[in-house]
């Protein structure tokens, strides 16, 4: 998730073409990463529900986190397609 914020916080209008597909390749890795939380989370029949455990808001963030990252995404990948 981190070289996936450091390119949200460098992006710019002269390269934004090219760091949108790299922001979509990016993204792509991270959501793999929160899928290994998920089932990890699962494989180890952690908390989920239990709100004073930290499992089950890693997950809700993680996956909160993710769908902002894809809105993102295609909110510029569209523009870069206009």
């Amino acid at each position: 998730m981190s070289r996936t914020a450091l390119s949200l916080s460098n992006l710019d209008d002269a390269t934004l073409p090219q760091q949108t597909e790299r922001l979509a390749r990016l993204a792509g890795e991270t959501e793999d990463r929160c899928r290994e939380v998920v089932v990890e989370a699962d494989t180890r029949n952690l908390p989920l529900s239990d709100p004073s455990r930290p499992y089950g808001v890693l997950v809700v963030e993680a996956t909160r986190l993710m769908e902002e990252v894809w809105y993102t995404c295609d909110t510029l990948s569209g523009w870069v397609d206009a």
